[in-house]
């Protein structure tokens, strides 16, 4: 039997104006939202439980052969803001991470390679990220591919749902990531200084880069250019004592703004569409994933702007194509599909679950909010329950300044109450982008 709150879902979508009163049969709309999913016919429900079980399978697998080559400790896997893959024997990984705008190489030394054969091993790393497209990252992406293999052994076939993705060619790091002759000469020093001793040594002080050498907690020698935007390099061994070099090139310091800018025009676009800032679809996306293009999050969450198929993809997809629909991760993997769907489900949560917010400043602070913790958990921060209602009531008594501090205060997670404040903060970087409409 579908739930009221489905049934009552084309009538809500279509009114152009909530009062209070309606808003009352939504007062577990946060199921909706996050971890619930009570509110999919049962038919997507399996659909859905298909999917990300074959999803948790492709990670745990992926994890198995990580942890045999590295060590439990050393298991890395693709994050909201990091992207992660390795090479075919797993001895050597590459993290780009966008959140703190650098690309690191680690690499597992084989004792019985040669210090020419090493030093390729990690140069190649660096070489193929400079030019590595989003399409490049997708067949890198061993645990979608376990995980749509255990689809197929069950005989489920995920639909191909997207057109073209004309981001899917574009180097993802590009001109951003500079591999200097300095750079390649010290990796070849590093090689070569470390090969001299199965322990780690001290390193001279005159390498390629004339760097500071310090010893790390577990003895590594670490090598820096001088401040910030430095390359790093550190030898160190793991936990199986398997000896681990480490390089670390830091992106052109407007690396985040130039990746944004990638996505302007798709921005723009919805913007209008839906009547929202660039600004704010720009600074969600920025705080959601840093413009890494394969985004994941346990959740599960997909994309640029993280949207879990389960809650805000259905809903989003359901509001812009009046049909509640499962889509696969390479769905959200789709830039243009993923704003499209994100800004979506903005709309939604502000001028639809969280219309009775009379103030549009003190509305836009509690969709900020939402999007991380639905609707339901802005309604607790306020009123101790999820009740949409009450706590529009509570809110359209106070003034915006007291909404947002009430809002970073008393939100139920630690986590969001950080996302509200990074949201908006980020959305200052952006707000040249709202001068363009």
């Amino acid at each position: 039997m579908i739930p009221l709150s489905l049934r009552l879902m084309p009538l809500f979508i279509a009114a152009q104006t909530v009062n209070a009163a309606e808003i009352d049969p939504f007062d577990t709309i946060d199921a909706q939202f996050q971890d619930s999913f009570e509110a999919i016919d049962s038919d997507l429900a399996d659909e859905y439980d298909a999917i990300n079980a074959a999803i948790e399978l492709g990670f745990r697998k992926l994890s198995q052969e990580i942890e045999s080559v590295w060590g439990q400790d050393e298991i890395r896997l693709p994050e909201k803001h990091m992207w992660v893959d390795y090479s075919k024997d797993k001895s050597t990984r590459r993290i780009f991470d966008f959140a703190s705008q650098s690309l690191t190489v680690e690499h597992l030394v084989d004792p019985k390679a040669s210090l020419q054969s090493t030093s390729a091993s990690i140069k190649e790393a660096f070489y193929a990220a400079k030019t590595d497209t989003t399409a490049d990252l997708e067949a890198k992406d061993e645990a979608l591919k376990y995980a749509l293999e255990a689809l197929d052994e069950r005989g489920i076939t995920l639909p191909t749902l997207s057109a073209p993705d004309k981001f899917a060619r574009e180097p993802v790091l590009g001109d951003n990531l500079v591999i200097s002759k300095q750079t390649v000469d010290a990796i070849d020093d590093i090689v070569k200084e470390q090969s001299n001793s199965p322990v780690p040594t001290k390193l001279a002080a005159d390498l390629a880069l004339k760097a500071a050498s310090a010893p790390s907690q577990n003895g590594a020698q670490r090598i820096t250019t001088g401040g910030k935007q430095s390359t790093q390099l550190s030898s160190e061994f793991t936990d199986q004592g398997k000896q681990k070099i480490a390089v670390t090139i830091p992106l052109k310091p407007d690396f985040l703004l130039t990746r944004s800018n990638r996505f302007r025009e798709a921005i723009l676009k919805q913007a209008d569409r839906h009547d929202l800032q660039p600004s704010l679809i720009f600074a969600v996306m920025e705080t959601e994933s840093h413009f890494n293009p394969r985004a994941k999050s346990p959740i599960p969450a997909f994309g640029l702007m993280q949207l879990v198929p389960s809650t805000g993809g259905v809903d989003a997809y359901n509001f812009l194509y009046g049909r509640k629909k499962i889509l696969p991760p390479e769905y959200f993997f789709h830039a243009d599909q993923n704003i499209e769907l994100g800004a979506a489900y903005l709309k939604l949560l502000n001028q639809r679950y969280l219309n009775p917010i009379k103030n549009p400043v003190s509305r836009l602070y509690c969709t900020v909010a939402a999007y991380n913790a639905g609707p339901g958990g802005v309604a607790r921060a306020f009123v101790g329950i999820k009740n949409v209602g009450e706590a529009s009531s509570v809110i359209n008594e106070m003034n915006p300044a007291e909404v947002y501090e009430h809002l970073i205060t008393y939100l139920p997670a630690q986590e969001t109450r950080n996302y509200v404040k990074k949201v908006f903060k980020a959305q200052e970087r952006y707000r040249y982008a709202d001068l363009a409409r």
